[in-house]
């Protein structure tokens, strides 16, 4: 055989078995199970969806603002983790007295890294904040980022350690599981096993696309009616044991990542912090709170881990006691705001929230 025929065989057969990966890469490309290849006007999940694959919330929210704010007007950002999402844009409007909508900067399991990256690539690209709501549970104190899982890998826009690549590569992996192949052909067969690695989810919200906000209307309803905390849902809840508060201390990684923050924080007009309560979790550690308060300053810092009418009573979480429902944040906000507003004792914090209906 010549030259030219054991080229042309090397290259068939090399074409052969790269049909496989190029079937993979036209589907990634095609069907975009993630919503992260094209661009969309909003969040991959549709009205009626019971069940879906999860979304990368933090990639969501950039490309939402993107989208629906391509002229910089948004000067109010709300950021943390999940767990910010119910502190609703409307009524923190209302407690500042402006006229734009704030807009939801939130992304799952969020860390100081994120936060500090977001301020960075929001200042980068045209966005003037200020006004900065900013939720930050005892436990987004400690995470560090995990750039190598689809819900947690940061929009490669925003931070600099991921790659365009690294981030499509995560994607596409993720999307390389059997298990997530056959639940795009076929998913409530597959529906168990997804659920059970968190790579899909049936807690679908409602959403208002133009400030990524998410909500729970019916959800919230049955709160009103006292119809959604029955014997029967309480008792399904399963309570995961987190791991002990671990000190800030004064050196490492999250350390110096809250001190890039605190400079970072140092150039906006406005900013609060709420550390939000949790079910039976111990309150924030004094030492944690002192550094937090030296950092970001006591007027600042607004710390509801210690009220015992939240941290004690279920009916004040959606879920396993981990995200607080709406009515509670909007208290918890006007609590915060009554302070902001008078003598910001914030040792007369509890009684405030008390007087404010509780």
């Amino acid at each position: 055989m010549n030259k030219l025929g054991t080229y042309r065989r090397f290259i068939l057969l090399t074409l052969v078995a790269l049909l496989p990966v190029m079937a993979m890469v036209a589907l990634y490309i095609v069907r975009d199970p993630y919503h992260v290849v094209h661009r969309y006007s909003g969040c991959a999940y549709h009205e009626g969806d019971t069940l879906a694959l999860s979304v990368n919330a933090g990639y969501v929210a950039i490309e939402a603002l993107k989208y629906y704010d391509p002229e910089h007007l948004h000067t109010a950002f709300i950021l943390g983790s999940s767990m910010s999402q119910n502190y609703k844009a409307a009524v923190w409007q209302q407690q500042l007295g402006i006229e734009e909508m704030p807009f939801h900067l939130d992304a799952s399991c969020e860390t100081i890294e994120g936060i500090v990256n977001k301020l960075r690539y929001l200042r980068n690209n045209g966005w003037n904040p200020r006004h900065l709501l900013i939720v930050m549970e005892e436990e987004l104190l400690h995470r560090r980022p995990d750039e190598d899982n689809l819900l947690f890998v940061q929009h490669y826009e925003v931070a600099p350690e991921v790659s365009r690549w690294h981030f499509h590569e995560v994607f596409f992996n993720a999307m390389r599981n059997p298990a997530t192949l056959g639940f795009m052909v076929a998913p409530q067969r597959y529906a168990a096993r997804m659920l059970a690695q968190r790579y899909a989810t049936t807690d679908i919200p409602d959403r208002f696309e133009a400030i990524n906000e998410c909500y729970y209307g019916r959800t919230d309803s049955l709160i009103a009616v006292g119809g959604y905390f029955t014997p029967a849902m309480i008792d399904k809840r399963v309570y995961h044991v987190l791991p002990d508060p671990q000190p800030l201390g004064t050196e490492g990684y999250n350390a110096s990542w809250l001190e890039t923050l605190a400079r970072e924080l140092n150039t906006i007009d406005d900013y609060t912090i709420i550390v939000p309560p949790r079910y039976l979790r111990p309150e924030l550690q004094p030492h944690d709170k002192a550094q937090m308060e030296r950092l970001f300053g006591r007027e600042h810092v607004f710390d509801f881990t210690h009220v015992r009418a939240l941290t004690h009573d279920q009916e004040c979480y959606y879920d396993e006691a981990a995200h607080l429902i709406s009515a509670r944040c909007t208290e918890l906000l006007d609590s915060v705001y009554s302070l902001k507003r008078h003598d910001n004792d914030q040792g007369n914090l509890f009684g405030r929230w008390l007087f404010l209906g509780n």
